[in-house]
């Protein structure tokens, strides 16, 4: 379990894709139904009797970086156990990947920000980059979210 540290910025080792989701959903409807329930609501079965409630997976997934979820299976938090001694680390990004999927199309802040980052490096290996400006580039041929950059380069 060493990639999974508590500051969040443990990085997804097993890609947001349809077998992971699948693993993800088994292992959700195996371990933590009586919890978060059917849907990831927070209203399984044990809900009732715990203080604080179990968190509505459906309004928070988008909403936080994946390794804050992972720390969060793996080493539990309030009522929540630990499942680090009984899910390996693969298993816990696969429930990780199906949390996340459980907000439709909403992405986390994290996930935006490597997409514009990767965008923006890519750009900055092309010529049609000029001293951190894009040029030839029209609002509308720029990424969503992306208005514009403008970089100082410092020696």
């Amino acid at each position: 379990m060493g990639a999974i540290r508590g500051n969040g910025a443990a990085r997804r080792s097993i890609p947001a894709e349809r077998a992971s989701l699948e693993r993800g959903k088994k292992l959700f409807q195996a371990n933590c139904v009586s919890c978060h329930g059917a849907q990831g609501r927070g209203d399984g079965p044990a809900a009732a009797s715990l203080n604080p409630k179990p968190a509505d997976l459906t309004a928070m997934a988008g909403h936080h970086p994946d390794g804050d979820y992972a720390w969060k299976i793996a080493n539990g938090r309030g009522a929540m156990p630990a499942w680090s001694g009984s899910l390996t680390e693969n298993q816990i990004w696969d429930l990780v990947n199906f949390i996340q999927s459980l907000g439709g199309s909403r992405r986390s802040k994290n996930d935006n920000a490597e997409i514009h980052t990767a965008y923006v490096h890519r750009l900055l290996a092309k010529p049609a980059c000029n001293n951190g400006e894009f040029l030839g580039r029209t609002r509308a041929q720029r990424p969503p979210g992306l208005l514009m950059l403008k970089m100082q380069f410092v020696s």
